[in-house]
């Protein structure tokens, strides 16, 4: 039986004319989407309380060979951010990644 893997590329970037900072949350996979998983969701927190989320389905037609944008959190202020990264099937639980990010 093939071991699932997910990886996760994080991008931080700082706006050049602005102090406005984002994340935004890729994922990458060689998880099938359509018969493994079926839709992913980002949650993102500064100082604990989960601040901001997003949810994307994935269906069949979709290719995770390559980075898929996840979400982009805008207007950040710096600090260190938890993003949990959460891949389901039918609503069940597949996967579950967690990365810590500091945003200056």
């Amino acid at each position: 039986m093939r071991k699932p893997a997910v990886s996760l590329a994080l991008a931080v970037l700082l706006a050049s004319c602005a102090p406005s900072r984002s994340v935004q949350v890729q994922l990458v996979s060689n998880m099938a989407p359509g018969r493994e998983i079926d839709s992913a969701s980002v949650s993102m927190s500064l100082g604990g309380a989960a601040n901001w989320s997003a949810s994307v389905p994935l269906p069949a037609t979709a290719s995770l060979g390559r980075p898929v944008r996840l979400a982009s959190f805008v207007g950040l202020e710096g600090g260190r951010y938890d993003i949990v990264v959460t891949l389901r099937s039918g609503g069940s639980l597949v996967q579950t990644r967690r990365v810590v990010r500091d945003v200056d």
